[in-house]
């Protein structure tokens, strides 16, 4: 069945596999496209952009992620997870008159949040959507890491620095898409590799540098075998010139478009898939790092989950729609933040909840709806009537209305994955932060070339970013970290490494275009106009095994 996405004006389609889920899930087909009902979501997630505020109960010091005009009162987290205040107290009656979002947003805007998204961490305040850390500064959407600095989705890492969406690494740097890596740096897609600086797309390999598509070698250079001597020399200039390791790094980057091959779906041990690193899982429709899951669609960031349409960061469940960073739940339907939620619906910053609709900061409860304590009797008898006055108005099933989150919009992970230009983001009504324009400066203190002249000082300076014109300061666990290991020390701010980070990986797009070796169709997010070199599964294996 085709559909208009009431946004885009793009048709769509609505297969037979797609109606069997909504109608698990009692709720109607999507009004928007899948890149519409992604971005929607995604707006409502800002996770870096952190200020100084005052808990608005105790008037303490607090970091918060929520802006300074968020209509919301901000408490410390701490505070806000105590039983100084009762979410209850801001229950009200359903309005028959009105729309239920409505009413939703409105109750929003009233109850407290947490001044920031952290849980079970010690000594990382400065860090957002980041739980059971330790000693960590500036990761995002990142767990279980230890001494970690600049770094988003990094899972069970130690001492990495400038990561994005790494695994299992320890002493590594700016490595993208990279897992079990160890003393690794400036690599991409690359598994179980050691002591290598620039890879990409290897497995397995140590002591390798500038290397491509490799399986288990070792002492390689730009592909070739070279003497342990010959190795240890070149990694030596890399870790005494800054200035040596960036040449290298300009022409790893063009070997990689001109000769590397680029595989076009990453994943392993999978069943009918698409998108791109996918794990162990079956049944995957356009979707992007799922792991171990099972009849997963239009979703990103998630593990062990089985029936998910359109959600982000939703693991260890089953059964849930258009919903965002919900944990360990069942039955859930555009859910908002939160753990253990079981057959809920539009509820928003709530932990261990069942049976509850259109709640807010409620935590341990059974039967609310719209933070309103009802028996179950009651409560049975509303939520249909509620769906129901929901659905003629058109709203079941859609997403919470934009003007609900105060964040700007080229500062959430919307703008990240499915970006809008300033014009079109406000027609649509989202905020948007204009760039604080900078004029060119001379750097005040000069960087070292070679990291062993690294000054204690340094961490009190003030550097300028040469790409943005923007201030930015080392910390002093990131300059022993980058003497320790030879790193060069960044001369682009914390938020330009973000970016260039994420302009490595390919778009969450789908295109079908030949396979550069055997022409045959394939689907992969490599759009045809890219130079890559982008082999089908069949040919890629043939080449590189």
């Amino acid at each position: 069945m085709e559909r208009i996405c009431r946004i885009s004006g793009k048709p769509f389609q609505v297969t037979p596999r797609d109606q069997a889920f909504y109608d698990k899930m009692h709720v109607p087909p999507p009004t928007l496209c899948p890149e519409e009902m992604n971005r929607m979501r995604l707006s409502s997630r800002c996770e870096t952009e952190l200020r100084w505020s005052a808990c608005a109960l105790t008037g303490k010091k607090i970091l918060t992620y929520h802006p300074e005009h968020a209509p919301y009162p901000v408490y410390d987290r701490d505070v806000w997870w105590s039983d100084r205040w009762d979410p209850l107290e801001y229950g009200k009656e359903v309005d028959w008159s009105r729309s239920l979002l409505d009413q939703i947003a409105e109750l929003d805007a009233r109850v407290p949040k947490a001044n920031i998204y952290v849980v079970e961490s010690e000594n990382s305040d400065y860090t957002n959507y980041a739980t059971h850390n330790k000693n960590c500064y500036l990761i995002f959407g990142s767990w279980f890491c230890q001494d970690c600095y600049y770094g988003n989705t990094v899972y069970h890492c130690t001492s990495c620095v400038d990561c994005h969406f790494a695994n299992r690494c320890q002493w590594c740097f700016e490595c993208v898409d990279c897992n079990d890596c160890y003393e690794t740096a400036f690599s991409q897609n690359t598994q179980n590799c050691t002591r290598s600086w620039f890879l990409f797309d290897c497995h397995g390999c140590e002591n390798c540098i500038g290397c491509w598509n490799l399986r288990g070698k070792k002492y390689h250079v730009w592909n070739t075998p070279v003497s342990k001597e010959e190795f240890e020399g070149l990694l030596r200039r890399l870790k005494l010139s800054a200035a040596f390791a960036r040449e290298v790094r300009e022409r790893f980057s063009e070997h990689l478009q001109k000769s590397a091959i680029h595989r076009a779906m990453i994943g392993e041990a999978n069943e009918d898939v698409s998108g791109n690193f996918i794990y162990n899982s079956r049944h995957v429709l356009d979707s992007y790092n799922v792991q171990k899951s099972e009849d997963i669609a239009y979703s990103d960031r998630t593990m062990e989950e089985n029936d998910q349409y359109f959600c982000t960061g939703v693991h260890f469940g089953e059964l849930a729609f258009n919903s965002l960073n919900v944990d360990y739940s069942h039955n859930v339907i555009c859910d908002l933040n939160g753990e253990h939620h079981t057959d809920t619906a539009y509820c928003v910053d709530s932990h261990h909840i069942q049976s509850c609709f259109g709640c807010v900061g409620v935590r341990q409860k059974k039967y609310c709806i719209l933070n309103k304590q009802y028996s179950k009797e009651q409560y049975e008898t509303l939520v249909p009537k509620i769906i129901d006055h929901m659905s003629k108005a058109g709203e079941w099933g859609e997403y919470f209305p934009i003007k609900m989150f105060p964040f700007f919009f080229n500062k959430t992970l919307a703008q990240d994955y499915f970006p809008l230009a300033r014009a079109e983001a406000l027609r649509r009504g989202y905020r948007w932060k204009d760039e604080e324009k900078k004029a060119k400066r001379k750097q005040s203190v000069a960087l070292p070339d070679n990291i062993s002249d690294a000054a204690d000082n340094l961490a009190e300076q003030m550097f300028v970013c040469e790409e943005t014109g923007a201030d930015y300061r080392l910390i002093p666990q990131e300059l022993k970290l980058h003497r320790e290991m030879g790193w060069p020390l960044p001369s682009l701010s914390w938020e330009a490494r973000n970016r260039r980070r994420l302009g490595l990986r390919t778009p969450r797009h789908l295109w079908t275009r030949p396979c550069m070796k055997c022409g045959k169709e394939m689907v992969t997010t490599f759009g045809p106009d890219r130079p890559d070199i982008v082999y089908c599964e069949n040919c890629y294996l043939k080449e590189v095994y």
